[in-house]
Order: C-alpha cells, then structure tokens, then sequence
C-alpha cells in the first residue's frame, strides 16, 4: 500500500486517505465539540466527532457495511507518526490539525506580508497565529517574546513555504 506524509503534520497515511472537509464547532463550558465531514476519494464516508467533553475523538461513518470499524481499523493500522504505529484517537486529532493548519496558511498566503506561527507540543498543534515574516534577529527575538507567553515544553514554528521551522532558527 503507498503512503503520503501529511505537509503540516507529518502523518504517514495511505495515499487514500480521509480528509477533512470542513467543521463546524461549538464552544462549551469545558471544551469544543466539533463534527467534521470527511472525504475518501472525493466521496463523502463519514464525520470526526468530537463532544467537547474531554474524550477522543472518534469516526462516525455514513455506510457501516463499507466505512464501518474494520474499514477504519485497517486505515489507522495502516498510519504512521516518524514511522511508529498510532492509535485512532491520535490519527482523527493530526487529520484535524492538518485541516486546521491549511487553512491557516491558507488566509495567511491572502496577505503576502504574513506567514503562520504555530505553537507544538509531542506533535500536537495547541495554537496558531498570523504573524509579520521576521526580517532579522533581532525582530525573531521580538516575535517569540510576543508569541511566548505561557509556560512548558512547547514551541514556536514558522511556516517558511515549504516546511516548519523552530522560530529560533529561522534563516533570514
């Protein structure tokens, strides 16, 4: 079976993957719930759900008989994270930040002066913004200084055109 490796997530997935197609979200009290269509060659098959309640995510196919469990056992069993196997919840999420992270580039490339900076943590997406393009250093350090304003192990990436990059390091 071929594999892709998704551009903004880095989730190896078979070349016939599910995407995502939009989401339509609702904030709550302890979370977001969301509900996301998917497509799997251009065909609607189903919808990533998520109740806002602080448990995983899970695929709701439209046709059980052809998108049911085992059809998407076998397509999580076939993804990859730097080349180790992952669980289904993990897959929905990087699916998830993958359309959100094109979308953000996605309005960032309207505006040619700006690019995206995203925030990332064991390869979770937790934030991004619309950021000016760093012109040298000293501008970079301004920038994390601005960006960085909570505490842990997370870091700031920019999006170059091509591939991310920590913020400290990108080359002018």
């Amino acid at each position: 079976m071929s594999t892709v490796i998704l551009t903004h997530t880095g989730l190896e997935v078979p070349a016939d993957h599910l995407e995502v197609v939009s989401c339509q979200e609702l904030a709550l009290a302890r979370g977001v719930a969301f509900k996301a269509p998917v497509r799997l060659r251009g065909q609607m098959v189903g919808t990533i759900e998520n109740h806002g309640t602080g448990a995983d995510s899970h695929f709701v196919p439209f046709d059980y008989d052809t998108y049911g469990e085992q059809w998407f056992h076998e397509f999580v069993a076939a993804c990859r994270m730097d080349g180790a196997p992952v669980d289904a919840p993990h897959v929905l999420d990087w699916l998830m930040d993958e359309y959100d992270t094109v979308r953000a580039v996605a309005a960032a490339d309207l505006n040619r002066q700006r690019t995206v900076a995203r925030k990332i943590a064991d390869r979770f997406t937790l934030d991004l913004a619309q950021v000016r393009i760093p012109r040298d250093q000293a501008d970079r350090a301004r920038l994390a200084t601005e960006l960085d304003r909570s505490p842990g192990d997370a870091v700031w990436q920019l999006w170059t055109g091509e591939h991310w990059e920590p913020l400290d390091s990108v080359t002018e």
